[in-house]
């Protein structure tokens, strides 16, 4: 019974997940210039984050429900889920476009043109970099959290895996793959022993 309830609030939980990447970054437009059109812009940005946070804490809360059935494959499903879902929020946040915008007319060298695009362009990353690097450690956090509970358990399933190939893209020194040399069962011949035909019963 626990674990048909572990595995609905999985599923309902997967859902939560869904709506959370649908969510997709806004296209920011500073074309138009000036102060308004920069504010605009961090209107913008500062609703995205707070919608995408609100669903975030909804699928976060939904995997801590299945952890809580202490189901051992679907403690390690949700804690495995946690993680990934740290990383793909704080990915969202690396990935972003970055808006071109309009250069001021002041600026009429080619130097100065570009060095007010690098500005802004770094100054943007900086914003959304405070953002993402919490939720890359948190996640880093909570997949290695799920390994170490799938090694507790001696429970290695495609979650544990999950986790394993997460952490490695993360550091690939401090979390190396492993590889396991299994010999194929095929060294042992299995004939059907030749018994002569039984002919009397007693």
């Amino acid at each position: 019974m626990t674990w048909a309830v572990a595995v609905a609030e999985f599923i309902m939980a997967e859902g939560l997940l869904e709506r959370f990447l649908w969510l997709e970054f806004p296209k920011l437009d500073v074309q138009e210039g000036g102060g308004a059109a920069v504010r605009r812009m961090g209107q913008t940005l500062v609703k995205y984050l707070q919608d995408k946070g609100v669903l975030f804490r909804k699928a976060h809360a939904a995997y801590e429900d299945v952890i809580k059935r202490k189901v051992a494959h679907w403690v390690v499903a949700g804690m495995a889920r946690v993680g990934q879902l740290h990383r793909l929020f704080a990915d969202s946040l690396y990935t972003a476009p970055v808006p071109t915008p309009r250069i001021p007319k002041v600026l009429r060298t080619p130097i100065q043109r570009k060095e007010f695009l690098n500005t802004f362009h770094d100054a943007f990353c900086d914003v959304l970099e405070d953002k993402a690097k919490p939720l890359e450690k948190k996640g880093m956090q909570h997949l290695a959290f799920c390994l170490q509970k799938s090694a507790e358990l001696s429970l290695f399933n495609r979650w544990s895996s999950l986790c394993e190939r997460e952490l490695n893209q993360i550091s690939l020194a401090t979390y190396p793959r492993v590889m396991e040399i299994r010999a194929e069962p095929g060294y042992l011949a299995l004939r059907p022993a030749l018994s002569p035909l039984l002919t009397e019963f007693h």
